[in-house]
């Protein structure tokens, strides 16, 4: 997920940290943050399962049997 989002969208770099629940910022500025960047989290997680959850393109052609 945090390459894709990186690469691929404009969500911020904390925003994608917060939602695979990492670490972001030091430690002042963690306790100084009040926010959750909850309405940011959903548009970054629907970004990802859109993606994640998309039909392959019809060129990739299946390896097995």
């Amino acid at each position: 997920m945090r390459d894709y989002i990186a690469e691929q969208t404009d969500v911020d770099h904390a925003t994608a940290e917060i939602c695979l629940a990492h670490t972001v910022g030091s430690t002042v500025e963690r306790s100084y943050r009040r926010g959750d960047l909850l309405k940011k989290r959903r548009v970054a997680v629907k970004i990802w399962a859109n993606y994640a959850c998309a039909k392959p393109p019809s060129k990739i052609v299946s390896i097995t049997g």
